[in-house]
């Protein structure tokens, strides 16, 4: 045994894998994908449940508040089921280096929950992102044919209710002039006072185009731009609502993994047979 600096080094033993990486990287991708798929069933299951449940009447199905708490309970028991199933198979199925002691055995279980637990986060991200933006290139690809498109923009909503006429004969749906109504209250969302030179222009559009008076027209506009400010607001709300429940399921969902390995890891030392779960009695 030599002694370096007075710390005796240990000598090495059969079975140790000296030179070797300590991750095990096949039990690490195993338990991600098992992580993902997992993630990706509960979340649609959940999407499933969750359009049962809401509405597009008003006054029925659940609030946008309600909502936004029940989406975010349930991603925090899809992260936690998903990222300790995960990391409990990458730390039974792991390879023990024959050179690491009971504690150090179960440090580097937890941490091979960790690193399944990072690469699940980042596909399940990626998976969720290219979702999302098939679903907005879908209801956006309609353009003026798909009716859902309009109502999706607040601004547009506003606008198309902003210059909403009662005369028995309408010109017709003038395209260009919504879009460029839509595009000045939009400018507003965030709370900016609206301009003398945009009030005067909105009124006047909204008494032309709407066959209305011009003291008719103004509480118009006025409950047009306040429509969009609230509309950008409750959006801003659930926003930072949603990325804070989201950022809990993480942690939460990393504390699962890692504690989740290290029980893998524990049952694979001592032999656990878990087939009992899945026999028929």
């Amino acid at each position: 045994m030599s002694d370096i600096s007075g710390i005796r080094s240990r000598p090495a033993v059969a079975g140790e894998w000296l030179g070797q990486c300590y991750v095990d990287w096949c039990a690490v991708i195993a338990g991600a994908l098992i992580a993902c798929a997992i993630f990706v069933l509960l979340t649609t299951f959940g999407s499933a449940i969750g359009l049962t449940l809401t509405s597009p009447y008003p006054g029925s199905g659940f609030s946008g508040r309600v909502a936004t708490w029940v989406i975010g309970i349930w991603e925090i028991w899809v992260a936690v089921s998903a990222f300790a199933i995960g990391g409990y198979f990458a730390g039974r199925l792991r390879h023990r280096v024959g050179d690491a002691t009971e504690h150090e055995s179960d440090v580097r279980d937890s941490a091979h929950g960790l690193v399944v637990w990072a690469i699940a986060a980042l596909l399940g991200t990626w998976i969720i992102t290219m979702t999302a933006k098939d679903v907005a290139h879908a209801v956006n690809s309609g353009g003026d044919r798909n009716p859902i498109a309009g109502k999706a923009d607040p601004a547009r909503y506003a606008a198309d209710v902003m210059l909403r006429t009662d005369r028995v004969n309408p010109a017709g749906y003038d395209e260009p002039l919504h879009r460029e109504v839509a595009s000045v209250l939009a400018a507003y969302a965030t709370g900016v006072n609206l301009t003398q030179e945009d009030a005067l222009y909105l009124t006047r559009v909204t008494q032309a185009h709407s066959g209305i008076s011009q003291a008719d027209a103004e509480p118009r506009v006025s409950r047009a731009v306040q429509q969009v400010r609230d509309n950008a607001n409750q959006a801003r709300r659930s926003g930072v609502m949603v990325a804070f429940l989201a950022a809990v399921s993480l942690a939460i969902g990393a504390a699962a993994a890692w504690t989740a390995a290290a029980l893998g890891g524990r049952h694979r030392d001592e032999g656990i047979d878990a087939s009992d779960m899945f026999r028929w009695r």
